[in-house]
This record gives structure tokens, sequence and C-alpha cells, in this order.
């Protein structure tokens, strides 16, 4: 639907561009990204050069010296390493950063590959591309986009995704998208290992990761993809010692995908770099050579294995804290990195599975999880299927496949269906992160109950409201949560408002005043307060919730009807203590009157009660 919502866009930007929204047109309709030889390319897209050489190609990989400058409207220049596309063909990218009239050309000692030169034409089509993820010029902590839009990280483990073995690729990118995840960690080729084959590296896989990784760029260019080059660690000691195909993967895997957008940098996966001195220090050489060789500013991250510190925090070639731990709902973790850090994004990148060392409560968990992350100042990655291992079959969980798709066959428990009310809260009220610090002392300094993070305007708190003390098993208690605020906020009047996290919706408590400290959820379970100095929240839709006095406990059928869907619905639910409430909560349903499938005259009968009535 986005991606429809840009190509509609651009096709309705002004014919002042001449020919050129023409050609443009023409591009929007191809859906891609990333052009080559065009005579016209996207702000916040790529350009790809394509030459060939004309002799003396043995080994392209080893042999490869390309160099492409490319040069903005403004006179600006960036120099680029090209990479081997097989046969005599070589390429180089560009991230197109600004619009204006850009040229390139290029160096090589290869016959006819040097020398060369051309142009295009960067513009502002209408189509709101994201870029490039940075760091928040506003708050170094939080990430945005190249086009000012904060980004809101909900990620994902998806590591054989680019593998030219796992045929659930495409369902697993285009179901990630559709469940809220805006990151996805995946490796290089099969798995970071086979790339390299007999003094030479494994071409066909490179190209199959180019063609998934443009696959994601073209049809979700909001989804990040934080790819991991360096899965062994003797080709990573490899680098370090100067191994020539060592270095020349690195070289490559830069080349080829460092310009793309939807593109960042995680140069190893679970590396066990506690006590091997060795082995730190040449993940820091790589680190700082790639830092020096990127043209386009992409981020750089390393990823630990489970429970290991961080060591990179101060290297200037880190941009990102990135750590693997275990059960870290309250956000502890993330605090403690803030306190040692000055300035950079903070991601538990690896916590539980769904499908290993699995919760109880999978649906609880990843919920908490996320929303104690990034109220922390912080953010979390989900983990579902096992995607480390090779695919076998849609009836197991082994390789990448489509969040739904598992789902369906019973493999999953629903841990991520609540993330979607994650971008929600957020889209609602306009709100971001940018800005916001850490407050669990003012909501009772007790994290695995009360989260908080605020500014001078606004606050926002988590209840947990967990039945317990211990991550893995605790559910969301089937009681009614209070949060007292310790200290007197800074102004005088405030308006409040609940999000239920597990169904999206809002219900309001109106303009308070100062005296008013402790709030009481409006149902049982967790939900999310907000606290603002102005109405920022939508208002919520009007609710139905019938109590049944007759006692009639079990199973009881909905039929409604209303004026937009004259056909009505069914639904069936239970009644466990004579009370209709909150949606998915024990205690039945709430109707939403008002919404597209909202029943204007609702209908009980309980199927299971004694006598039949109960009709409203």
């Amino acid at each position: 639907m986005k991606l429809a919502m840009r190509k509609n866009a651009l096709l309705q930007i002004s014919t002042g561009l001449g020919i050129q929204l023409v050609l443009w047109s023409q591009l929007a309709m191809a859906q891609s990204y990333l052009v080559s030889g065009t005579a016209v390319a996207p702000l916040r897209g790529a350009y790809e050069v394509t030459l060939n050489a004309t002799s003396g190609i043995t080994n392209g990989f080893l042999q490869n010296d390309l160099q492409v400058t490319f040069t903005r409207g403004d006179g600006t220049q960036v120099t680029t390493s090209g990479f081997y596309d097989g046969g005599n063909t070589f390429k180089a990218r560009a991230y197109l950063d600004s619009v204006g009239d850009w040229t390139w050309d290029s160096s090589s000692a290869l016959p006819g590959l040097g020398d060369e030169s051309g142009s295009f034409s960067v513009v502002d089509s209408g189509i709101d591309l994201p870029g490039k993820l940075r760091k928040s010029s506003e708050d170094p902590r939080q990430f945005a986009w190249d086009n000012g839009d904060w980004f809101l990280h909900i990620g994902d483990t998806g590591y054989r995704y680019t593998n030219s073995h796992e045929p659930q690729w495409q369902a697993y990118i285009d179901q990630s998208a559709d469940v809220g995840f805006s990151k996805i960690r995946s490796l290089v080729g099969i798995d970071g290992v086979n790339i390299f084959q007999q003094g030479s590296l494994n071409l066909s896989e490179l190209q199959t990761d180019d063609q998934r990784l443009t696959y994601a760029l073209n049809n979700h260019p909001d989804v990040q993809m934080a790819l991991i080059p360096f899965d062994d660690p003797s080709k990573i000691l490899d680098y370090a010692n100067n191994d020539p195909l060592a270095r020349a993967y690195a070289r490559e895997v830069q080349a080829r995908f460092g310009a793309l957008p939807n593109v960042q940098w995680t140069l190893s996966n679970d590396l066990n770099l506690a006590g091997d001195t060795t082995l730190r220090n040449a993940v820091n050489t790589l680190g700082t050579d790639w830092d020096a060789a990127d043209a386009w500013g992409t981020l750089i991250t390393n990823h630990q294995a489970r429970f290991q510190t961080y060591p990179f925090v101060d290297a200037p070639w880190s941009d990102i804290v990135t750590f693997e731990n275990l059960d870290q709902v309250t956000g502890a973790e993330i605090l403690k990195y803030r306190d040692l850090d000055a300035g950079d994004p903070i991601v538990n990148d690896e916590d539980r599975y769904e499908s290993w060392r699995n919760p109880v409560h999978d649906r609880y968990f990843f919920r908490r999880l996320m929303w104690g992350s990034l109220l922390s100042g912080g953010a979390a990655t989900y983990g579902g299927g096992q995607t480390w291992r090779p695919f076998v079959s849609t009836s197991n969980w082994q390789g990448v496949q489509g969040y739904h798709d598992l789902n369906s066959a019973g493999l999953l428990q629903g841990g991520a269906d609540d993330f979607k009310f994650i971008h929600q809260f957020f889209a609602d009220t306009g709100l971001t992160l940018i800005g916001l610090k850490p407050d669990d002392p003012l909501v009772g300094n007790n994290a695995k109950k009360f989260k908080a993070i605020r500014n001078d305007d606004v606050l926002i708190a988590y209840l947990a409201n967990p039945t317990g003390s211990t991550p893995e098993t605790d559910n969301a208690r089937p009681s009614i949560p209070s949060m007292t605020i310790s200290a007197t906020l800074n102004y005088d009047q405030w308006y409040g408002d609940w999000l239920n996290p597990t169904t999206g919706v809002w219900s309001t408590l109106g303009q308070l005043d100062n005296a008013n400290r402790t709030f009481t959820a409006p149902g049982r379970g967790d939900w999310l307060l907000l606290l603002s100095l102005r109405n920022i929240a939508p208002d919520p839709a009007p609710t139905l919730r019938f109590r049944d006095d007759a006692n009639t406990r079990g199973l009881w059928h909905m039929d409604a009807v209303d004026n937009l869907d004259p056909a009505g619905g069914a639904q069936d639910f239970v009644d466990d203590d004579n009370t209709f409430g909150a949606p998915d909560r024990a205690d039945g349903r709430e109707l939403l009157l008002g919404a597209p499938d909202a029943p204007a005259h609702p209908t009980f009968l309980p199927t299971g009660g004694p006598d039949g009535s109960g009709a409203l």
C-alpha cells in the first residue's frame, strides 16, 4: 500500500518537469529505486554505472581496481570502489542524496574501464523515499531517515533471507513489512563462509543477495536491511592479516551493497570477543577500514555473543551500540549503555525467540520487550523462526518463512501481533522519541512494573502489570493496574489518554490538573499511558460493553448487522466471568462502534447458557 501511494504521488507531480516527468514516470511504473544507465534517477535512490573491460580478465574479484568519482550538482565529489559482476562486467553505484545534474568519471588500469564518463539528473520526483538511515541530528541516540522522518526500530532476525536456497524469502520480507518490522538482520551469502571458493568468490550468491536486497528496496523501502558480511571469525583474522581474497571480499561487498538506501552494516555476528584480544583487534581493524572506505555514510556496528559487552563504544567507526542479552524487558542493558555512551543509538539485537529459548507467553513477552526497550531510550529485535537453519518444509520453523504463514501453521504463537499498535501509537499522536529521556524513578522506580520516558511536554508510560518477576514465564496480570507519579510535573495541566497495546483502542482521561498523580487503567492487563500538554491522542471510538447478569458462563455467539456491512458477521467468544470487556482479554469482547466492522445493532445469544436468553 505504501508503495502504491508513493507511485501515485510521483505521477501527480508538476508537468513543469517536461520530458523528465515522462522518463521518471516510466521509472515509477517499473518500481525500481536502483536505476542503471538512465537519464533521470530518484532522489534518495541509487544509481548504477556499468562498464566492460575489453580484455585481460582472469579473476575479476582479485583484479578489480575500478574507482568511480561521482560529482553532485553542487560540485561536491564522492569516490567509490567498483565491483565485479561476471565476465568482463564491472559496476559502481552511488547513493543519490541531492537533486541536480550529476556526472561520473572512472579510473582503472584494466583496459576499457578507465577514462569513461557519463551524466544523469537526480530529481525530487514526489516519491518520498526515506533514503539512508542516520543518527538523528536532533538526538543522536535516535535514528532518522535522510528525508527527516524519525525511524521506529522494530527488528527481526532473518539470517538466511539472501540465501539462494531459501524458497520462502519473498513471503518472509512481504509479511515482515506487513507485521511492522522495520529492520531485518541478514547474513551476506549462504552463511558468510561459502562465499569463499577456491581462490575466488561465489558470484552467483552475491548476485542473489543483490536481487533480494533490491526486491526489498523496491517493495519495502522503509525496511532496513542490517547486512552481516562476516560470520566466520577466521575470515576476519585473514582480513586483518592482509589476505588478498578476504580483502577483495570486503571491497566487493561494500561496493555492491553500500550505496543501497536500505542497507546498514553489522560487521560480524555472535562473535566471542571476551578475552580474545586478537579477534577483537581484528574486528576493530575491519571496522576502521570499513568506515574509511564508506562513501555514503552507511551506519556500522558489530554483534557479539550473548551477554558480552559491546567493546567498541568509543571506536570512531562504530555508529550503533549493539548487544545480545536475555529477558531485557526492563531495558536495563540499554540504560547501562546510555550512561557509558555519549551519543549512539542502542539496540538489543537478540533476546528470546519464539522458536528458541521461547517465553511461555510469546505475545506478552515481545510486546513488553519492545515497549520496555523503546521507553528506555533504545530498541530491540524480535525472533520468530529458526532463520539460522536451512529451510526444510512449511511444517517446520527452520529457514526464512512468512510470519503469518508460520502462525497459520501453528509454529509461532503470535509474538509479533501487537507491533502494529506500536506503530499506531506514534502515528496517531504524531510523537517521536527524539529528545525524550527515560525516567523510571518518576513512576515508582520499579521497571518490571512501570516504564516511562518524557520531556517537558510529554510523558509516555507503560504499565506492564506482570503476573510475577520472571519475564520468561510472566503474562499480563488479569487485574486493573494503577501507577502513581512520584513528583509533581512542571506544568499545571495536561491531557491524559490510555492506549490498549493489544487492540490499539484509545480511552481518554480528558484534561487533568497537577493534583492528580495516580492513574488507574480502564481495564485489565498491560496499558500505555500518555500525558501531554496538549490533546494529541485521537478521540476514542465509542464502545459497547454487555454484562451477562443471567450468569450464563460459557460459549456465546454474536450476530452483528450494521449499515456498512448489511450481511453482518458472526463471532464466537467465551465469557468466563460474566463481563465483556476489552478484546483479547480474559473477560471477553468489546465492540467498537463506528469502526468498519462494528455492529450498529449487536445481538448476543448465549449458545452455552442454560436458557438461550440474553439478546440485547
